[in-house]
């Protein structure tokens, strides 16, 4: 197994070589032309998920021109610094190793399922959720079975999910590996790796040991986990700058890799806004990191850089957990795609995935770290045409320069179903499938499963 130190020079090495490969990307393109994304001119207003993006919209622009993918600047990494004792007392089993690494379909066809509602819950709804994909034309299926760190799978150290409806004795990932192998469907277990509270579940029963009361709000302030703005507010995420935070993280996705899945697939890797970061452990290590005694201002580069590293060292760790458990078993990641997307002059560094919740994925692309990487182009067709177009014309050249497998995700709840359509049948040709938001509504209007039989009967069924 490569050390951690050795998997940082890649990234950074990575990173530095990641503009030679996109601007490569065009005599590829020369040699083997595809079809441009279409070109829609609509209101030049952002998006309500990203108001401070720049104000300016450019003009959309045909697939991946040189200037259309600038890459990553690449930043300094600071030293490692020690981890303190894992959260779980007892490591995985490793598996025999395997002969491949991890597989998927392609094209990928397939749907992120939520357990914010009833469908993971029971046995039949379970079956009836996997029977609604496959008649769909589906091929995969994205299951969250860890929400808050509350868990719906047979866990060591997460408590047991208290929802009302939530079958006795049931193991929900187990449930879905069992009724997915006869029905030819991939299994990714999705967990949320920062979220420690949602407002959504605030009136479900909290778990006897659960995270967020051992080291959330109710906790004392030098037991918490959370991240902490720059005013001093609390907040309701985990702080990726603390050891305990990254070893939890670690620890899950260790645990699901032990399942047979075709990935563990993270969400929320990131921090939620360019404020937080400030939970004192977290500061105390950019301080020993960087010699520094002050508290650094929210837009610091310095502090930025750090909490960028943050996330890419769990990202580096967590690849390397689920490697050493079985190595047939992928990482598969959801990914910020905020406001407009990077062309005609607008780079990566500008928008929200980099400045301001500190995810530089395309350097994880770049890396491979990841993968299959999932960017969430969540967007309105009728308000942000040209937002989805420029997304995915950037990810479409990033996709070719690292030979990542892509599959994005699509805002199928916010779009009618011709829209859906439209945006999916735009995306097709330059990506490795696309993922749909979500199972329980992929279709806005008064029919929320309506996008899957006309998949069934267009793209899907193909």
């Amino acid at each position: 197994m490569v050390s951690r130190d050795a998997d940082r020079v890649v990234v950074v090495l990575a990173a530095a070589i990641l503009s030679l490969l996109l601007a490569g990307v065009l005599v590829l393109q020369q040699s083997t032309p595809a079809p441009a994304l279409s070109l829609i001119t609509l209101n030049r207003d952002l998006p309500e998920e990203a108001e401070t993006a720049l104000a300016e919209v450019p003009p959309s622009l045909p697939l991946v021109d040189a200037e259309d993918v600038p890459a990553p600047t690449p930043t300094a990494v600071p030293a490692p610094t020690a981890q303190p004792t894992p959260v779980v007392t007892a490591a995985p089993t490793p598996q025999p190793p395997a002969a491949t690494g991890p597989s998927f379909p392609s094209p990928i066809r397939g749907v992120w399922v939520h357990v914010l509602d009833g469908t993971l819950l029971t046995r039949g709804s379970i079956e009836a959720m996997l029977d609604d994909v496959v008649n769909a034309g589906g091929n995969t299926v994205v299951v969250e079975v860890a929400r808050r760190y509350d868990s719906y799978y047979a866990s060591d150290f997460l408590d047991r999910g208290q929802d009302a409806g939530f079958e006795p004795g049931l193991d929900v990932l187990q449930a879905v590996i069992d009724g997915a192998a006869p029905r030819g469907l991939s299994v990714h277990a999705w967990f949320t790796a920062m979220p420690a509270w949602q407002p959504e579940t605030a009136n479900t029963p909290e778990p006897h040991n659960w995270t967020y009361t051992q080291h959330g709000a109710p906790a004392p302030d030098d037991q918490k986990w959370l991240t902490r703005s720059a005013t001093g507010e609390w907040g309701e995420y985990l702080d990726p700058g603390h050891p305990d935070v990254q070893n939890l993280v670690i620890a899950t996705a260790a645990e699901l890799a032990t399942y047979d899945v075709d990935a563990v697939h993270v969400d929320y890797l990131r921090y939620p806004g360019a404020e937080w970061g400030y939970n004192p452990v977290a500061l105390g290590r950019f301080q020993a990191d960087t010699g520094r005694t002050d508290i650094p201002a929210p837009s610091d580069q310095q502090f930025s850089d750090w909490r960028r590293q943050q996330t890419t060292d769990i990202a580096i760790r967590m690849r390397e957990a689920v490697q050493q458990v079985d190595p047939t078993v992928g990482v598969s990641a959801a990914l910020i795609a905020w406001g407009d997307g990077p062309v005609n002059g607008r780079v990566f560094e500008q928008t929200p995935a980099w400045s301001q919740v500190f995810q530089p994925w395309p350097q994880w692309m770049a890396a491979g770290i990841i993968d299959v990487a999932m960017p969430m182009v969540y967007f309105r067709e009728s308000r942000h045409a040209s937002f989805h177009r420029n997304w995915m014309s950037y990810i479409a050249g990033l996709r070719q320069a690292t030979g990542v497998m892509t599959a994005p995700g699509q805002g199928s709840w916010l779009n009618d179903v011709d829209q859906s359509l439209l945006q999916l049948s735009e995306a097709a040709p330059f990506m490795d499938g696309e993922v749909l938001f979500s199972y329980q509504q992929t279709a806005a209007g008064e029919d929320p499963k309506a996008l899957l039989p006309a998949l069934a009967g267009s793209l899907w069924g193909q």
